[in-house]
């Protein structure tokens, strides 16, 4: 147990180490989550319609795209770095969205490949001849 409490502490010593570099990157790292929670809940209600797993994604990949392209005169103004970092944070937490979602697909599909029922042998009909 001791053991484990060293390394906690050691993790969290470095993260808070990290924190002084990162800035705002919890706010990336809040919105990811927000945006792998709303994908794993429609996944869950919604199991038949697997196009609207990607929407929590997209709707964050457009609306960065959108803040970008409404901005994209004075961006590099002191005064607009906010709306650039709300803009980074955006479209990168909508594309690593878009790639759970697609994970999320892919681990779906190959189980359910594997649970589909075997053909059985019919190699003891022919035995019984």
């Amino acid at each position: 147990m001791a053991k484990v409490r060293t390394f906690l502490s050691n993790i969290s010593n470095a993260f808070s180490g990290l924190k002084n570099y990162l800035g705002e990157a919890s706010a990336l790292f809040i919105v990811l989550l927000i945006i792998i929670v709303s994908v794993l809940t429609i996944n869950y209600i919604y199991r038949k319609n697997k196009g609207l797993n990607y929407l929590p994604g997209l709707i964050s990949f457009i609306v960065g795209l959108v803040i970008l392209v409404l901005n994209i005169g004075n961006l590099m103004n002191p005064y607009n770095l906010a709306k650039l970092e709300l803009t980074i944070i955006l479209i990168s937490a909508g594309l690593c969205g878009i790639v759970f979602a697609k994970l999320l697909s892919v681990i779906k599909k190959s189980n359910m490949k594997n649970k589909k029922p075997k053909k059985s042998p019919k190699t003891a009909e022919t035995e019984t001849k």
